[in-house]
């Protein structure tokens, strides 16, 4: 499992890198990050409580969604060692030549248990945190996330042959992403 999550992030990496960050390519992506979130979902939640990560991260993710949401947005810019005491510390994700992809964190947000992953650029920078949310429709979350950010600067409404629409919030650190594809809706922070 961890190795089919390490290759999904990896081949998101190289997707962003790439220059395939815009339209039907992150809308693809996301869906390859949402299904990967699924997948490890229960493997995340054995390997907290195993390791006594549960605690510390519990108490990091009791914030109000506001301050997670913030923290997320923290997050992009920064190293990957820079961000290593945030949310509980979560795990460094490495490709098997010991590149660092990113860190993989669990917190909580909107009351519900996120696995949220970092993807680094080659510098080791912090470019996307992105994370699987469990209400299948977002207009549960778009609501929270319009009270937290503001109106969204874009609301796509028709769904593309993919199925998918998104939600997306311009911030100084970075732009928000909320996206809802086949009954899976997964939330993504950007840095610009």
């Amino acid at each position: 499992m961890k190795r089919k999550r390490q290759a999904a992030m990896a081949i998101a990496a190289v997707m962003l890198l790439g220059g395939c960050g815009t339209g039907q390519g992150v809308r693809e992506q996301t869906e390859i990050s949402a299904e990967t979130s699924a997948e490890t979902a229960a493997e995340t939640e054995t390997f907290s409580q195993d390791t006594g990560e549960a605690e510390k991260e519990t108490e990091a993710g009791q914030q109000a969604p506001a301050e997670t949401v913030e923290v997320f947005l923290d997050m992009l810019g920064k190293t990957d060692e820079e961000t290593a005491d945030l949310l509980g510390g979560g795990e460094q994700n490495t490709a098997a030549d010991g590149t660092v992809i990113g860190r993989i964190f669990h917190t909580v947000l909107f009351g519900e248990t996120v696995e949220a992953g970092t993807i680094c650029d080659e510098e080791q920078r912090v470019t996307v945190v992105t994370m699987q949310l469990e209400e299948p429709d977002a207009a549960a979350y778009r609501d929270q996330l319009t009270e937290i950010l503001g109106e969204p600067e874009i609301q796509e409404t028709e769904k593309g042959e993919t199925g998918a629409f998104a939600t997306v919030w311009e911030e100084e650190k970075g732009s928000v992403w909320l996206y809802q594809s086949y009954g899976l809706v997964s939330l993504e922070f950007r840095i610009r």
